[in-house]
């Protein structure tokens, strides 16, 4: 599979989730990108950005750490592809943003205050361990 049908793949897992629970989802796009619209079965209107891994991390932009817009009604949806049953991380937007700024800086700092290796590089892994806390959350858009 493509990184396009993999993406694909992980939007349509999280919408039969949100389904099962009785929701409805649509896709909606955000410039070059795909994001979801639910409707909760409690009246709940929410944006979702779904990101996937198949292995390592997953991988996203240090531009996603200045985010100055992030509402309550905005998650990121983590789903891990690397078990043969998917993993879904519900975590709220506005920690995202923060923990992907505090963990570049936190990189800078460690190296000088630039990148170690591409100084022009804008990649930013989120590693497991610091949203294990957000695992099988869907309690926080039911």
């Amino acid at each position: 599979m493509t990184t396009r049908e993999v993406a694909a793949h992980a939007r349509r897992l999280v919408a039969e989730e949100i389904r099962r629970r009785g929701g409805r989802v649509v896709d909606y796009r955000v410039g070059q990108r795909t994001e979801l619209r639910a409707h909760t079965r409690t009246g709940r209107v929410l944006e979702l950005r779904v990101l996937s891994r198949r292995a390592g991390d997953w991988q996203t932009n240090i531009r996603n750490g200045d985010l100055t817009a992030t509402t309550d009604d905005r998650y990121w949806l983590l789903v891990d592809l690397t078990q043969p049953t998917p993993g879904f991380y519900i975590v709220p937007e506005d920690w995202m943003v923060h923990d992907i700024r505090r963990e570049h800086d936190e990189y800078l700092a460690r190296h000088g205050g630039r990148r170690a290796r591409t100084m022009d590089s804008l990649h930013h892994r989120i590693q497991t361990g610091r949203v294990r806390e957000w695992r099988e959350r869907w309690d926080l858009i039911s």
